[in-house]
């Protein structure tokens, strides 16, 4: 997962990168602080792969709990039989 998450951590970065009007040492440099910076705190990648996870799951839950909701709603408005409380099959 953790390889997976740097492709897209890069391109986060790269609109910010491309926005500011950086020379192209300067970008260089920033490109380098930056592989520094993960390198030695790998725990900053461990965070964000956690975090993205996390995201990940809670989408996907919603996307289960619509699915079930647009699957149920058409049994859930069928009229219940008063004598036996079993719903009407049509």
């Amino acid at each position: 997962m953790k390889k997976s998450l740097l492709l897209p951590l890069m391109f986060l970065t790269l609109p910010a990168l491309a926005a500011a009007p950086f020379t192209p040492e300067q970008e260089a440099r920033i490109k380098e602080l930056i592989r520094e910076t993960l390198v030695q705190n790998p725990a900053i990648l461990a965070e964000a792969a956690d975090a993205f996870d996390k995201e990940a799951a809670k989408q996907q839950q919603s996307v289960v709990a619509q699915m079930v909701q647009k699957t149920m709603t058409p049994y859930s408005t069928m009229p219940v039989h008063r004598a036996s409380g079993r719903r009407n099959r049509r």
